[in-house]
């Protein structure tokens, strides 16, 4: 049988980017978002201040015109992830796009394929961004998310991940049974109900042995 497994650390197996250097940083404009490169992105790079004061603009680097970086700026601290090779070659919703703010957290969204949803988050604590895909759902006012993890290309066994951004906490949710479906949400992942004292998760797999018998679990992870 398999259990759940916390981590207490914040390392965890996504895409992170590290603050661009003081170099590449001199080189980044405001790009102009009516030019032929930017227009049809241009409704996802839109600059704001939200109301905890926090500034974001998406920036530009003439030296690296298939790149946008996303700048996330308070006072003297700033943090910029870049998004390398963004530009003419994937759809429009590949840029993230800012959709909610929190006291720990920034938060934007993107797809990162047809049937992919991801979330792009920047921690004001520890001056961060983090990339989680493969998003079955999130309660972003509450700062979970919960992941297929990257466990799931590679063997059939199915393998969920919750990440508390509160406490810098993921929960490896691991399962003996498979998921058959290209699309993980509805159908593998039925319901996810999130308050802060737990998170409960519902699925329906297929058995190891016999893949048309549907085996129905559900998970509760306590806080």
């Amino acid at each position: 049988m398999k259990y759940l497994l916390l981590l207490t650390f914040y390392l965890f197996s996504h895409f992170l980017y590290s603050q661009v250097s003081q170099a590449e940083l001199s080189n980044l404009i405001s790009p102009d978002l009516e030019a032929e490169r930017y227009w049809e992105y241009a409704y996802r790079m839109k600059d704001t201040v939200t109301e905890m004061r926090w500034r974001i603009k998406y920036l530009a680097n003439p030296n690296d015109t298939n790149a946008v970086y996303i700048s996330c700026k308070k006072g003297e601290v700033q943090t910029v992830y870049k998004i390398p090779r963004i530009l003419g070659g994937y759809r429009t919703y590949f840029v993230p796009a800012f959709v909610k703010e929190t006291t720990h957290c920034i938060y934007f969204q993107y797809g990162c394929a047809t049937s992919c949803q991801a979330i792009l988050v920047f921690s004001k604590i520890r001056r961060k961004f983090t990339d989680f895909q493969k998003v079955v759902e999130a309660d972003l006012n509450l700062n979970l998310i919960v992941r297929v993890t990257d466990w799931n290309t590679h063997n059939n066994e199915f393998e969920l991940e919750l990440i508390d951004l509160r406490e810098y906490k993921n929960y490896i949710i691991m399962y003996e049974n498979y998921c058959r479906a290209a699309s993980y949400k509805n159908i593998c992942v039925n319901e996810v109900i999130f308050s802060d004292k737990q998170v409960i998760i519902k699925t329906t797999l297929s058995a190891p042995k016999n893949w048309e018998k549907e085996i129905k679990e559900t998970r509760v992870i306590k806080f």
